[in-house]
């Protein structure tokens, strides 16, 4: 007996759901059939691909390893049948990213939306999350690129600089710190902040910049979306600090004013993560080399993606 598609298919929905119910809606068959398509595929095997914890379905040790392979194999079937139908040759098929807060509300959909013009027939998902939640996505297979603005160490996952950003700390101008012309370090421990929840690349690369110094930090709110820090900010319960796309109109009208911190490096790079055993599509290396060269954005440097040449142009932040 031969592995089918359809076991390969079954098989990659059950370990993106956890359930066999959630599968079969997935793939429009019965429950009893994906039952039945994933056992075949155990028995060939020789072995299980899923431990049972409470109602879910979690993959294995072997389930693990099959995982990559079998989506590979699914992927290149696709472009594949893409290939077939478009013999013009233009981009097609779909392509998930997971974008962390700032990247994903602020610049990447001005990108995607460029993109989608220019090869109508390539469609983009976004999912929008912390960095945290961009790093599970990709562990998880549920995404083909994340792009974050905080730190990732994980083995399995490369990570290649994008471009740079610079986080600023805000205030209302009616706040006392506003009022300072030269705050210390002190002064802007001594205040009230605002800030992400744990987990947010920006309030990690804030911690970090702070030196071993953040349990200083007197926290009021933790709020898990710039907009709703940035208008917290600007009614005077606190101070933050952000990404300069975040507060780009708020600064330039005056709702919120920069307060100088000389003494802190706030410059951070954002960065596109790959798990190392995704196979990349041809939308996948379209893509990535888009926003290499997009004119939307600042200096990007995303040379280790195949296919992708370096662009050193733009302005500084």
């Amino acid at each position: 007996m031969k592995t089918t598609m359809k076991q390969l298919q079954v098989f990659t929905s059950i370990a993106r759901n956890g359930s066999l119910k959630m599968a079969a809606e997935e793939r429009f068959i019965t429950q009893p059939a994906a039952s039945m398509s994933l056992s075949e595929l155990e028995k060939q095997l020789g072995e299980k691909l899923f431990d049972r914890v409470g109602r879910q379905l979690e993959l294995n040790s072997l389930g693990r390893t099959l995982l990559p392979k079998a989506l590979d194999v699914l992927e290149r079937v696709k472009e594949i049948e893409e290939i077939a139908q478009h013999v013009e040759a233009d981009v097609t098929g779909t392509l998930k990213v997971s974008a962390s807060s700032t990247i994903g509300n602020y610049l990447i959909p001005r990108v995607i939306g460029c993109f989608v013009r220019q090869h109508p027939a390539s469609r983009l998902l976004l999912d929008v999350g912390n960095t945290e939640h961009v790093v599970k996505e990709l562990l998880h297979f549920n995404v083909d690129m994340g792009l974050i603005e905080g730190f990732c160490e994980h083995p399995h996952i490369d990570v290649t600089p994008w471009f740079p950003d610079r986080m600023v700390i805000v205030a209302s101008p009616d706040h006392p710190l506003a009022k300072i012309k030269a705050p210390t370090a002190e002064d802007i421990f001594r205040s009230q902040w605002i800030l992400r929840e744990r987990g947010s690349g920006t309030r990690d690369v804030f911690e970090r910049a702070l030196g071993g110094q953040a349990h200083r930090l007197s926290v009021f709110l933790e709020l898990g979306h710039a907009e709703a820090i940035k208008q917290a900010v600007e009614a005077g319960l606190g101070i933050s600090c952000m990404s300069v796309h975040v507060l780009k109109r708020s600064l330039r009208e005056g709702a919120t004013v920069e307060i100088p911190t000389p003494f802190w490096n706030l410059r951070r790079m954002f960065c596109l993560l790959v798990h190392k055993k995704k196979y990349q599509t041809r939308i996948f290396k379209e893509f990535a080399r888009f926003a290499c060269a997009s004119p939307l954005q600042m200096p990007i440097h995303i040379s280790q993606i195949s296919g992708c040449t370096r662009y050193n142009g733009g302005a500084d932040i």
